[in-house]
């Protein structure tokens, strides 16, 4: 091959995807945040946790805790909690277990008695991120011991339902919601280390949340329960209350949308994040951030995650806090607040929230979820199952060991909005009725490396066809049964290893380089709504095995970097390249966006500019100030005598060839080393 390159010939094969497909293009959008320095701000913010803590392991402002204090103080009361936050946020951001600092301190957490519960209720989120071993299950025990007696069970008692700060509380009136969401909060997360909890558990706590939304009378929540001139309705416990009904229901409407009877809605949630929606303008235009705002942040982190939803109102919630964390940080010690000896909820635990709100909320986005119109102002089916994608990106990043999130989006957004995943989700059982508008969009999505799943709720034949029809519309293509062998049945988990249940058979459209949509008729999302994963394991295996063969690698991306490529306005050129691309009879062209996407890149951060022309190398000439001359396809590359002439003429001439098999196409492969040796014989 050495007189080859002398000649100035490249060819590139076995190539997957180079300039389409999978091979992301890491241009962060213009107006987010600077994903490097949320992963500098989180990294300062850690060395500032390990920087403070005590030799014991600990972070606490005393040894022991005062018999004599107030329930509500980290030296007494809540003791231990410091610590349980500390680790819990190291944990967040990534730190391993087996860090010797960290472990000291998981240590000091298992040994240490703890009745609070802020305290216990963050301990428990340190159980869930350590494996799943016994010594892990018998501490989530212990600390679901400690719920299960705090919890007020008394329905004549205002406190039906709630927490006070100790579990040893015997007062069953008072009502403190800000400490109960943390109880909630801990007894789901001893739930999922396994812990077997009963369902009146929470179905009390679900009447006592609803109870005191109700008495506050818009939608809100009070730190008390009732609305009082020194307790009214706000923020951080109206946050408090929907993050506290999205656990709920997980356990008691999980059942909910299965029948496929139309879109399931929670009108107490709806209600909550109305007024968070209209309230959130308060919180950064009135000051009121500076009341509680770290711990603020952490309740608006949870609810945006929880729910999917990027913005309330107009406000990107993630950005906007982001930013403020930013700002606020000390750039020297990294820390946001360094007062270690405040009451629960201030001074140290602030950079313990902080680093969770920037952590849990950076975390990748695997799946947007498509909300849609139907013609005629019918109402769309694409909320049947509303914690279908939840519940499975969810259950993935466990897979993984990698927080993942996941996000609603629609077709009104700027187009880069849909690209925040790799995977763009749809469901329903009605007939799609996309206009001419929303299927460019679809398709520009696709093209631009993203890949669709629809799921027929309830096997719905209607919603398949208009699927089938988009398809044949979008790509001239039709769809084919997914073949056993496939990537997306064995890149992670094994299809052929599913048993005692249901082995997926998705049907796909794909453009010989990789599968472009994919089409679920066996109602997966079922399995995903009720968490159901007995018997059913597939469902969720072969939709983690798609997002990796859809991001094409085991790392995965930081929210705020998109795997398209974003101009930016402030790029100019200093030098231009002309690409010819050759057009023959066959897939020519199997990813159009590809060439589109590397002018940006060019463009931004090469000062670049890329000329790109398709000529027909059957009938027009390769143009004289062309330098490179591109030849792709998934299929056999058949040219005749005068196109063959013409590449050979363009090489001698000084012009260089690239040939690049799309997807690792071995036919592809095989028909250009034919071509290669045709015009230079060895």
């Amino acid at each position: 091959m050495k007189h080859l390159i002398a000649k100035c010939v490249v060819m590139v094969l076995a190539v997957v995807c180079t300039l389409g497909g999978t091979a992301r293009a890491q241009t962060p959008a213009a107006e987010n945040i600077d994903p490097v320095k949320v992963r500098e701000a989180i990294k300062k913010g850690v060395a500032y946790i390990y920087s403070v803590q005590k030799p014991d392991g600990s972070w606490e402002a005393v040894q022991q805790p005062d018999p004599k204090g107030q329930a509500h103080d980290i030296k007494s009361g809540q003791f231990g909690g410091q610590t349980a936050l500390a680790a819990y946020a190291l944990l967040a951001a990534g730190e391993s277990p087996q860090n010797p600092k960290l472990a000291k301190a998981i240590d000091w957490l298992k040994r240490n008695e703890m009745i609070g519960i802020y305290a216990v209720g963050m301990r428990a989120q340190v159980w869930l991120h350590l494996p799943r071993t016994p010594e892990t299950y018998a501490a989530a025990k212990r600390d679901w011991a400690i719920f299960a007696r705090g919890i007020r069970t008394d329905r004549s008692k205002d406190g039906f339902g709630t927490y006070d700060y100790l579990a040893t509380t015997t007062n069953r009136d008072r009502v403190d919601l800000s400490v109960s969401q943390y109880g909630v909060l801990g007894a789901w997360a001893v739930a999922q280390v396994g812990v077997e909890i009963p369902t009146n558990f929470w179905n009390g706590m679900d009447l006592a949340w609803r109870r005191w939304q109700k008495e506050a009378g818009s939608g809100g929540w009070s730190y008390t329960g009732k609305v009082t001139p020194g307790h009214p309705v706000n923020l951080p416990m109206t946050a408090a209350g929907v993050a506290t009904l999205f656990i709920i229901q997980d356990y008691t409407r999980a059942t909910e949308g299965l029948k496929c009877g139309g879109n399931v809605g929670n009108e107490n949630i709806d209600a909550g994040l109305k007024f968070v929606r209209e309230n959130m303008n308060q919180l950064w235009e009135k000051g009121d951030i500076n009341k509680n705002p770290y711990y603020t942040l952490y309740g608006i982190e949870r609810i945006g995650v929880a729910s999917g939803l990027k913005y309330f109102g107009t406000i990107d919630w993630y950005q906007t806090g982001a930013k403020w964390l930013l700002e606020k940080q000390d750039k020297n010690s990294g820390a946001w607040d360094k007062y270690m000896e405040s009451n629960a909820g201030g001074g140290f635990c602030n950079n313990t929230f902080a680093i969770l709100f920037l952590s849990r909320g950076s975390a990748p986005i695997a799946i947007n979820k498509l909300q849609y119109e139907l013609e005629g102002n019918k109402d769309a089916h694409w909320v049947q199952r509303p914690r279908d994608i939840a519940n499975l990106t969810y259950w993935m990043g466990n897979q993984i060991e990698r927080t993942l999130n996941w996000q609603i989006v629609n077709l009104k957004v700027a187009a880069k909005d849909l690209h925040d995943a790799p995977i763009l989700y749809i469901a329903g059982d009605q007939k799609l009725t996309f206009s001419a508008d929303d299927r460019a969009k679809l398709k520009d999505y696709i093209e631009q490396g993203g890949t669709i799943v629809f799921n027929a709720d309830c096997a719905g034949k209607e919603f398949s066809s208009s699927v089938k029809e988009l398809g044949k519309t979008l790509f001239n293509s039709e769809f084919r049964i997914l073949e056993d062998n496939h990537p997306i049945y064995n890149i992670h988990f094994k299809r052929d290893n599913i048993k005692g249940g249901k082995k997926p058979r998705w049907e796909a459209l794909g453009n010989g380089a990789r599968e472009l949509m994919i089409l679920i008729n066996d109602d997966a999302a079922r399995s995903w709504q009720s968490q159901s994963t007995g018997g059913n394991e597939g469902d969720f295996q072969m939709m983690l095995n798609l997002f990796k063969y859809s991001v094409d690698s085991e790392s995965i991306q930081e929210k705020c970097r998109s795997h398209i490529a974003i101009a930016d306005p402030k790029a100019t050129a200093k030098q231009t390249i002309k690409v010819a691309r050759g057009q023959y009879d066959g897939s020519w062209n199997p990813e159009p966006g590809g060439w589109r996407r590397l002018q940006t890149v060019m463009l931004n951060e090469n000062s670049v500019k890329l000329d790109v022309i398709d000529i027909k190398l059957n009938a027009d000439p390769i143009p004289a100030d062309a330098k490179v001359l591109h030849l792709t396809g998934t299929r056999p590359m058949n040219l005749d005598d005068a196109a063959r002439e013409k590449i050979k003429k363009f090489v001698a001439d000084g012009g260089t060839l690239v040939i690049d098999a799309a997807g690792g196409s071995g036919e592809f492969v095989n028909s250009a080393e034919l071509l290669i040796k045709s015009l230079w014989p060895l």
